[in-house]
């Protein structure tokens, strides 16, 4: 069985399209989607509705969704400037039955391959938002990082597995 994982689309519905029909031209047999299918580019609406018609899918929602559903709970005011302002256009932009599909979606599941074989997934472990690891994760540190000392490929991999094999990363899972 194959099965094609994807996650953090932002929006760019030609990468999509481009992503599946690849996948579909390497038989994938089921796609798990992983979250972070809006904002950032403009075509959210597209995205969520080429998602609502996949088969064979189990789609679940990431922190960008989240951020969707508190946008509409919070004063819009506070989303209309500075980096909030895109996420607030595209908020604006989305259609109802758009809001609707992200906003009804889970925040993980388990999928059951086999008898003896499951997936869990996840956009995030929200235990990463709770301890230090967030720092640790954090796309914009390992930026930071890179511009003041740059590092190899090698090097991020050692040190990103060395977050995923600490004892506090452990104590998480289990």
């Amino acid at each position: 069985m194959k099965i094609a994982v994807i996650s953090d689309i932002h929006g760019n519905y030609p990468a999509l399209a481009s992503v599946i029909d690849d996948a579909v031209s390497n038989n994938v047999d089921k796609f798990i989607f992983l979250g972070d299918y809006i904002f950032d580019l403009p075509f959210s609406n597209e995205v969520a509705r080429f998602l609502m018609k996949m088969e064979n899918s189990y789609i679940i929602k990431g922190n960008k969704e989240t951020h969707m559903t508190m946008l509409a709970e919070d004063n819009q005011e506070n989303w209309t400037h500075n980096q909030f302002g895109g996420i607030y256009q595209t908020f604006r932009g989305l259609s109802p039955d758009v809001y609707d599909f992200l906003n009804g979606l889970d925040e993980d599941c388990y999928i059951k391959l086999s008898p003896s074989i499951s997936i869990y997934a996840i956009h995030i472990p929200s235990f990463i938002f709770k301890s230090s690891l967030k720092i640790n994760c954090s796309s914009s540190n390992y930026h930071k990082k890179m511009l003041e000392k740059p590092f190899t490929h090698e090097q991020f991999l050692s040190e990103f597995s060395d977050i995923v094999n600490s004892d506090e990363c452990k104590a998480a899972i289990k």
